[in-house]
């Protein structure tokens, strides 16, 4: 999995016109804009782990591919039904089961050259965070 190993946030784009859309509260607004999350991938056999860690707290979630599971996301903490897929060399994780906005946001990962591209989708609305390896 090209995506094992320590990233560190180098750049974010159109975070703020993201968080309109999803309705963001200025404090989770203002926690986003400084946080530089450390996010970890781990790969052992078909289960992955994604550990982010902030100045404040560490989100971990572990799961397996095509399999609902409960995702921690965002700087709030909120809670979503999720599932994983792999589609190419990217990794899809989507909300399942909702209909709040939260449940309809898509995070694509995958690696453009040297980085980790994490894209994050609502309707027409994405934020791009790029992260280089640590």
């Amino acid at each position: 999995m090209a995506f094992a190993g320590k990233w560190t946030l180098d750049r974010s784009e159109n975070l703020e016109a993201f968080m309109d859309a999803v309705g963001a509260p200025e404090e989770a607004r203002a926690k986003a804009r400084e946080v530089s999350p450390v996010v970890e991938m781990i790969k052992n056999g078909d289960v992955l782990t994604i550990k982010m860690t902030g100045k404040e707290k560490t989100v971990e979630q572990t799961f397996k591919l095509g399999e609902p599971f409960d995702e921690t996301y965002g700087i709030q903490g909120n809670v979503r039904k999720a599932v994983a897929t792999a589609e190419g060399q990217k990794l899809v994780i989507k909300g399942v089961g909702g209909d709040s906005k939260a449940d309809q946001i898509v995070e694509t990962r995958e690696i453009v050259g040297d980085q980790m591209l994490v894209t994050l989708t609502l309707g027409d609305v994405s934020a791009k965070r790029y992260f280089n390896r640590a």
